[in-house]
């Protein structure tokens, strides 16, 4: 527990440190969509928007942050890449993930796993419960979209997964296996 709380630490330090806070309006979105993020973002209570340094191996967006959450986004050449469309996906998967407080869940998770290190079918369960937590985090996002927004937002999660989860998945982000979608 000790050396996963002290590596989290140093990351989410480290992340922040080498990262600048922006606004909803500094995003690629038409005005109109910049407006609505703005007036969410107090009702969700996410106190910073910032985005990584060119340093920074972010390929993917993630909350992170139990007291003090965050929305941590990639470094802006990650993000040229991005479409309006890509941007709005991503950011209704990380905030449905914050509203949801699966952070917090994946908390429990771990320590569940440090109180019951030498039982495998904790570490089994926790698996399944973070895949489960995506997947239903990804049917809630996609509950009122229509068939063709559901096939975009599908494109979107596929472009930005990554092949492994960033130090020890006490965060929420896209990583994973693209075989599983």
């Amino acid at each position: 527990l000790v050396g996963r709380l002290l590596i989290y630490g140093v990351f989410r330090q480290h992340m922040l440190k080498s990262s600048v806070i922006v606004s909803w309006s500094d995003l690629p979105f038409a005005a109109s969509e910049a407006v609505y993020w703005q007036n969410l973002a107090p009702k969700l209570q996410l106190r910073q928007l910032k985005v990584a340094d060119e340093k920074s191996m972010l390929t993917a967006p993630f909350v992170s942050g139990l007291r003090r959450p965050c929305l941590l986004l990639p470094a802006p050449a990650i993000a040229l890449e991005l479409s309006a469309t890509d941007w709005q996906n991503l950011l209704r998967h990380e905030l449905t993930h914050y509203q949801r407080h699966d952070v917090q869940y994946k908390w429990l998770l771990l320590f569940a796993q440090c109180l019951h290190w030498f039982n495998p079918l904790v570490y089994l369960l926790s698996f399944h419960l973070e895949q489960d937590c995506e997947i239903s985090c990804d049917l809630a996002v996609t509950s009122d979209m229509t068939e063709n927004e559901r096939c975009d937002y599908m494109r979107t999660i596929l472009r930005m997964l990554t092949p492994t989860a960033l130090v020890g998945g006490l965060h929420t982000g896209m990583s994973g296996d693209k075989r599983k979608i």
